[in-house]
């Protein structure tokens, strides 16, 4: 039987956002194949994404904090900054 989990790297977007040369571009996501969900073969495999993401999110917590400017009410307006100032967190990968 499979299942289906929420892709970790776009959180279900489909897309993500990479810095090239300084700016921001929008590119598919290479891990889901821009479909925001990945089929996972087994219990296994489902135990294993949802301990990643669990020590993912736990991660991110500790080093970024989600700001909500809701300036403009657009979604650049949020996200998680990292505490040391260099920018926000993108999402992390789970292999």
């Amino acid at each position: 039987m499979a299942y289906v989990a929420l892709c970790g790297l776009c959180r279900g977007s489909g897309y993500i956002t990479v810095i090239v040369e300084d700016k921001e571009e929008i590119k598919q996501c290479w891990l889901c194949e821009s479909k925001g969900e990945r089929t996972l073969k087994n219990q296994a495999e489902v135990d294993k994404s949802v301990g990643c993401f669990d020590a993912g999110h736990a991660h991110i917590e500790t080093i970024a904090s989600y700001k909500d400017k809701g300036l403009t009410g657009d979604p650049k307006d949020q996200g998680w900054y990292l505490h040391d100032g260099r920018g926000t967190v993108q999402g992390f990968y789970c292999d």
